[in-house]
């Protein structure tokens, strides 16, 4: 198909994309007044072809349409001249002297035509130049890994309101068991805070990573550390009733101790890394 242009980039540029996709980047800038032909329309995109060939989506209500070209009309036809009569043939006069030669006109100089400058460089770097309604930018683009990671930090915020320590009907929620038992099982008081702000703090990370994608790597530091704090939490348990049994000659067992939500706490950092991973695999 040969090339007609039928639009061009209005004042300011115009942002291109790959395809009519609101989640995706501008690939380039177009300059303004570059000349394009429009393939195709879809809602508010335009799919156009410029003149090198290069084809991309556009924010179709931006461009500016080129006037119509009248098509010329056919010269009119050369009227029949009427047969001339004939008439005798004149007496055949002596030759006339040679004219001189007239002297040799100088050529008129021809203007040349104005050049379509060609698209600039400026089309392989992204402008900031605002993007069609829809286009996201620098927004958050919710996949797989981000739903997973989700509900992951769902269940670390639960599970930090929920009860760790379970010893003959006494409970102890996260919040009441003092994190320095998480570096020594032979602790008696609560010291610095919780261990339930602990895994809320996890909690909140692994959901800043979801929605702000510069610091996308909070979700797999937030899901990781969930994983620890429950580790270590299960490990000085495992320690304390050890030590109690050896020193009372008691016989208690670890889930005499604690309850499960530990190990949820750990089976969901674990999920919320791995939604961390798969968001950062995401194409951009």
């Amino acid at each position: 198909m040969a090339y007609a242009p039928t639009h061009d980039a209005p004042e300011g540029g115009l942002p291109a994309y790959a395809a009519p996709d609101p989640t995706q980047a501008p690939v380039a800038q177009l300059d303004a007044g570059l000349e394009m032909q429009l393939l195709e329309r879809r809602a508010d995109w335009a799919h156009i072809l410029c003149s090198n060939g290069w084809e991309a989506w556009v924010d179709a209500r931006r461009l500016v349409e080129r006037p119509a070209l009248s098509p010329t009309p056919p010269p009119p036809p050369t009227p029949t001249p009427p047969p001339t009569p004939t008439t005798p043939a004149p007496p055949v006069a002596a030759p006339a002297p040679a004219a001189a030669t007239p002297p040799p006109t100088a050529p008129t100089p021809v203007t040349p035509a104005p050049v379509t400058p060609a698209p600039s460089e400026g089309w392989a770097i992204p402008s900031p130049a605002a993007a069609p309604p829809g286009a996201s930018g620098g927004g958050v683009n919710i996949g797989p890994g981000q739903v997973v990671a989700l509900a992951a930090a769902a269940v670390v915020l639960l599970s930090a309101w929920l009860n760790w320590g379970d010893f003959e009907g006494e409970t102890a929620s996260a919040y009441t068991i003092g994190s320095k038992f998480l570096f020594d099982s032979s602790i008696d008081d609560k010291g610095l805070i919780g261990i339930g702000y602990l895994v809320l703090l996890c909690a909140a990370m692994i959901v800043v990573g979801v929605f702000v994608k510069p610091v996308r790597v909070l979700t797999i530091v937030g899901g990781g550390l969930a994983v620890v704090i429950a580790l270590l939490f299960v490990f000085q348990a495992n320690g304390f009733v050890n030590n109690a049994n050896d020193d009372f000659g008691l016989d208690i067992r670890l889930f005499d101790f604690i309850t499960y939500v530990p190990f949820l706490t750990v089976v969901a950092g674990a999920v919320a890394v791995v939604g961390g991973v798969l968001a950062l695999a995401q194409k951009q």
